[in-house]
């Protein structure tokens, strides 16, 4: 009776033992396996793409996990950034304006147009204009050794060229040679930190872009199709706009900006020898002389009213005074 008993309870201690090694087997399953994430890592569980598609988790249509930071770029450590941007480059965006004086305003173009071509430079604007406000004259005009100054006067150019920044201050260089200096400005603006922002900015973008293309591929209804696709329009949209805008910045940081002002030089006496300016001034002064008879017959007509009232009046006094002394003396 007793060896039943124990082997009864043998038998019920195994059982036991084996039940609970079924069950710690199970729960080390279940902790390995978890939730399965969806192909291509997007972080969405199965429940959710069970349950909800592509775009239920959002208030707006749009999945929590695309809720991306602005401030800072997804996927990627906060304490990475700093040194990154200590990697960037210095872009610096440079502007040169010479203001000098020339033998002639003509023969200086010809000579940038030869420096252009050997630096890599590129004229972007040129203006000729006359100090005289005449006609500017033609270049096949100017081929004379030296060409005679009349109503025009002297010619003064501005042109822009935009020079690479790696050849600027060699350019600036040969520019200053090209006559004599009057004046000269020169301005640097830092846009580093600009076009780093701009590239964290892209980044992030692309990566919302892609993800929106992933839960777009991922969409069980016509309705979250709408909504994803709608944002991702917006994110293309501002893709296009700042790579734009960067490729402007470093186009401008790519090519420095130089403005020459040229100013010819004003003769003193004609070189022709002919015309000592004589009689212009004889035809001056007899100009200034009708100017000053027109004034003065202009204010005797503003004055002849005036002065027939007062004649009258003095007429009037002379009468009265007449009359009254003579009635007094009478008297």
């Amino acid at each position: 009776m007793v060896s039943r008993r124990a082997s009864l309870v043998s038998i019920l201690l195994a059982l036991i033992i084996v039940t609970a090694l079924a069950l710690s087997g199970c729960q080390s399953l279940t902790g390995d396996r978890g939730v399965a994430p969806l192909p291509g890592g997007d972080g969405a569980s199965s429940t959710g793409e069970g349950t909800g598609g592509a775009g239920s988790s959002s208030s707006k249509g749009v999945p929590s996990d695309l809720q991306y930071d602005r401030g800072g770029r997804t996927g990627e450590s906060k304490e990475a950034q700093p040194a990154s941007q200590a990697k960037t480059p210095p872009m610096v965006i440079r502007d040169k304006t010479l203001s000098m004086q020339v033998e002639s305003v003509r023969k200086t173009l010809a000579k940038l147009n030869d420096m252009t071509a050997k630096y890599g430079a590129t004229i972007t604007n040129t203006r000729i204009s006359s100090q005289g406000g005449g006609v500017v004259p033609l270049p096949e005009e100017e081929q004379a050794p030296r060409r005679t100054q009349d109503d025009n006067g002297p010619l003064n150019g501005t042109v822009v060229i935009k020079v690479p920044a790696s050849k600027f201050d060699a350019f600036s260089r040969q520019a200053r040679k090209l006559g004599k200096i009057q004046s000269e400005s020169e301005s640097a603006e830092d846009v580093t930190q600009q076009a780093v922002d701009m590239r964290a900015r892209l980044k992030n973008l692309r990566a919302e872009e892609a993800a929106f293309l992933r839960f777009f591929r991922a969409a069980k209804t016509v309705n979250e199709l709408i909504r994803i696709e709608t944002q991702l329009a917006r994110v293309r949209g501002e893709i296009e706009s700042l790579q734009a805008q960067l490729e402007l910045l470093q186009s401008r940081v790519a090519l420095a900006t130089l403005t020459l002002e040229l100013s010819e030089p004003s003769d003193i006496v004609s070189p022709g020898g002919t015309n000592w300016g004589v009689g212009a001034a004889f035809s001056q002064a007899i100009r200034n002389f009708v100017r000053v008879v027109n004034f003065l017959i202009m204010m005797t007509g503003a004055l002849l009213p005036l002065l027939i009232l007062g004649a009258l009046a003095a007429w009037v006094l002379r009468w009265f005074l007449r009359r009254f002394l003579g009635r007094k003396a009478e008297s």
